[in-house]
């Protein structure tokens, strides 16, 4: 009661409007016989509490991430809700906030710090190709998505989450709220068996597949790994730890996502990468290796050889068949995968400088598939995309489009090289320096600098054989990834340096 007395005093207006607010939905709830008219109040306390901590207000929304359904909506249109929503509030409140102290709220140094500028430069061509897109309305529904996620996961998140107590504090809700799902979903596996035919079926309502569900702890790894060391109060490890550490291990297996698998392993290896220092030379390697081998299958038509049996190109039941089918070339995701890349490298070709406009691929691909790669889902009724990111730009952003997005990310990962190499330099573990558990603060700093560099490695193995940037399961964290890692450059940079 003196709660509510104190809130009384300082927000009458507004507990008046509340009051208001609640009558006037439960009379339109049953003038209407709608229950839905009943959220408003919800969303009028949300929007209050937004005003109110705006900060308290971006750990919610990663609350509502793992929690977030994919929603069809009238005309055609879809979100994840109540992701989207929330996301596109929080986006005009933040403009607010920013307004209200220009000077302190949005610093410059981030604006203006070289991976900030190419995400702007990747962000303004995709506003520039929707005017050239095959379906204009498409493109632009496409650039609106993009522009709340640059802005919200980006921006917002590069000003709230600058100190450690904030960093600490989004991340704990946000794997919370996956712990628990997690737990309801190997609960409710295990009661199937934990059979390959039933991952799908006991993601819902959470996850829209088991891809995305193994994607999102695929992403978070890095950061519950080194929890103790870059994120805790704690520095130093524990049984319980460990314990999460297994537990997500064996949830992710329980997935039977082969990406997942990959990316882990890969993740891994560039840890390695990271710390010999030999990132641009890997950067190279790759880019040399994906130019090569496209000019080599393209070469006399020699991709046809590898063509698949479409009788014998089906779906599996049994993960062990699964992974047999897929060194053989005959498992259906996979050779379906064919098919669709193949659309979008010689959609390509036929627009290599604009493309066919942002969320235009399934518009625009049939015309350009070879019929040798069609499998028995080919028809695509789903409307799901090319299952590649990198080709997807391409596709539909043209070469230009594709470059700016690798430039991003190569630059990514050579800054993080650069800081890595920086703070180990700089790191000491004297005791006049050192907290009471023996860990520097560099030291911290290192081990949260590699949550986010192999954070971004995983994202960019999921890249590879999905198109996953644009949902809130993996496209929230690459965004949240990169302003983590600008705010250490910036925190952690040279004096002598701009």
């Amino acid at each position: 009661m003196n709660q509510l007395g104190t809130a009384w005093r300082r927000y009458p207006p507004l507990l008046l409007a509340l009051g208001g607010l609640v009558f006037a939905s439960s009379l339109l709830t049953v003038v209407l016989d709608n229950p839905l008219w009943m959220a408003l109040p919800l969303v009028f306390l949300i929007a209050w509490y937004v005003v109110l901590d705006l900060s308290g207000a971006f750990v919610f929304l990663g609350m509502l991430i793992p929690l977030s359904i994919e929603l069809d909506l009238p005309g055609g249109f879809s979100t994840d809700f109540p992701v989207e929503p929330y996301t596109v509030g929080l986006m005009g409140a933040y403009f607010l906030w920013v307004l209200g102290d220009v000077k302190q709220r949005f610093p410059l140094k981030f604006f203006l710090h070289p991976l900030s500028l190419i995400l702007l430069v990747h962000w303004a061509w995709i506003f520039l190709t929707s005017f050239s897109a095959l379906h204009p309305f498409i493109a632009f529904k496409f650039f609106l998505a993009k522009s709340w996620y640059i802005v919200v996961y980006y921006f917002m998140a590069g000003s709230l989450l600058q100190q450690e107590q904030g960093i600490r504090r989004f991340f704990r809700a946000v794997l919370w709220v996956l712990f628990a799902t997690i737990f309801v979903i190997v609960i409710r596996h295990g009661l199937q068996g934990f059979s390959f035919e039933s991952a799908n079926k006991v993601m819902a309502p959470f996850y829209r597949n088991h891809v995305d569900y193994a994607a999102i702890m695929t992403v978070l790894f890095p950061v519950v790994w080194y929890w103790p060391y870059g994120f805790s109060k704690a520095k130093s490890g524990s049984r319980k730890h460990v314990l999460l550490i297994l537990v997500l291990l064996l949830a992710i297996q329980l997935t039977y996502t082969r990406t997942a698998y990959i990316s882990l392993l890969l993740a891994a290896g560039f840890y390695l990468v990271l710390r010999w220092g030999l990132v641009r030379q890997l950067l190279v390697l790759a880019a040399g290796v994906a130019v090569g081998a496209l000019f080599w299958l393209a070469s006399q038509n020699r991709y046809l050889d590898y063509a698949p049996n479409y009788q014998t190109t089906i779906a599996h039941h049994r993960f062990d068949n699964l992974l047999e089918a897929t060194y053989k070339l005959e498992d259906i995701s996979t050779m379906e995968r064919f098919y669709r890349w193949i659309a979008g490298v010689q959609m390509g070709r036929e627009r290599p400088f604009l493309g066919y406009g942002p969320g235009n691929f399934y518009e625009a691909y049939k015309p350009y598939t070879v019929s040798s790669f069609k499998t028995y889902v080919s028809d695509n009724p789903e409307r799901s995309g090319i299952h590649n990111y990198f080709l997807m730009l391409l596709a539909e952003q043209g070469i230009p489009g594709l470059l700016l997005f690798v430039f991003l990310l190569f630059y990514a990962f050579v800054l993080a090289e650069r800081l890595y190499a920086r703070l180990r330099k700089e790191e000491s573990l004297s005791l006049s320096q050192a907290n009471s558990s023996g860990l520097s603060a560099n030291a911290v700093v290192h081990y949260r600098l590699l949550a986010v560099a192999l954070g971004l490695c995983i994202i960019a193995s999921f890249l590879l054989m999905n198109d996953m940037i644009e949902t809130d399961k993996v496209g929230a964290f690459f965004f949240i990834y990169l302003a983590l890692l600008v705010n250490l450059d910036l925190e952690y940079r040279p004096k002598n340096e701009l």
